[in-house]
């Protein structure tokens, strides 16, 4: 084989290495994506938790100010009963 031919062989080799870590990259981006992807579909059902969780809060709240109302009504009606 000549000095030439050798030359050429290298460049032909690392043309073929070149390829390989290009395609590793390509496929490297598309699972990148791929993850990506998961992650804000995540991260959108992680929202809609913290959603239900402040509904959820607002409605104990409120359920906590009714129950106030009610003790605050029955003491007055019992109040009343025991006046007349």
């Amino acid at each position: 084989m000549s000095e030439r031919e050798a030359e050429l062989s290298k460049y032909k080799n690392m043309e073929n290495e070149l390829y390989n870590y290009e395609s590793k990259i390509n496929n490297l981006k598309i699972e990148n994506d791929r993850i990506n992807g998961i992650l804000k579909s995540r991260l959108g059902e992680i929202e809609d938790w913290k959603n239900r969780h402040n509904q959820a809060q607002a409605a104990l709240s409120n359920y906590g100010n009714l129950e106030k109302e009610k003790k605050a009504v029955e003491e007055r009606c019992g109040n009343q009963i025991k006046q007349n």
